[in-house]
């Protein structure tokens, strides 16, 4: 246990560390926001390791409220991480086109820059985890695939299998939700249903 705690203290403080750098240094917002940012980042990274004391300490109503928000930022985090990589590719294109041009950005420039960056890659990160989120809260969306398979007995010719994954059943996605994605199933008459990873929270 402190092992696995040490090594989630060691990803989170890195991980939000890394915003930290990207989020707030690098734009030199003014002191008021960097502070708000800072203080706001380290609640974040510590919500990460505490959520999976929480979420057996507390009643399940309350986890629910509690957990619903460190939830979203475990897939916020997640987003911003992509498109902060995205913006790093950004940095050094621009970095190597001011090189080309033997005009080097100064303190101003490199500063402006920084500060689209991170309004853009908070944008942008908040408009996917609201997406995902609306997606994840909706009905699962239903592909059908014929599959053939060389060798099958003809017994099984016209099978259907109903295959499902990810339902993260827990804080967030409670057994109201699961009964509407069990009777969309069943819906469908499958010979056999396989649930496939990320069955709870």
């Amino acid at each position: 246990l402190t092992l696995f705690i040490s090594v989630m203290l060691l990803l989170a403080g890195g991980t939000h560390a890394y915003f930290w750098v990207r989020l707030v240094r690098d734009p030199a917002w003014p002191p008021f926001v960097q502070r708000l940012a800072s203080w706001g980042l380290a609640v974040a990274a510590l919500s990460l390791p505490a959520n999976f004391f929480l979420l057996r300490l507390l009643p399940r109503g309350l986890a629910r409220a509690v957990l619903g928000p460190i939830f979203f930022w475990m897939g916020l985090l997640l987003l911003v991480l992509v498109w902060l990589a995205a913006a790093e590719l950004v940095r050094l294109a621009v970095g190597l086109a001011a090189w080309w041009r033997h005009l080097p950005l100064d303190v101003a420039a490199r500063q402006s820059l920084a500060r689209w960056i991170a309004l853009g890659v908070i944008g942008l990160a908040l408009v996917s985890s609201v997406v995902g989120m609306i997606t994840a809260l909706g009905a699962p969306t239903v592909r059908r695939l014929e599959i053939h398979l060389p060798g099958l007995p003809p017994a099984f010719d016209g099978a259907t299998v109903a295959q499902i994954s990810d339902l993260h059943v827990g804080p967030t996605l409670d057994g109201r939700w699961l009964a509407g994605v069990v009777e969309r199933v069943n819906a469908l008459h499958p010979d056999l249903v396989a649930v496939t990873g990320d069955l709870v929270d």
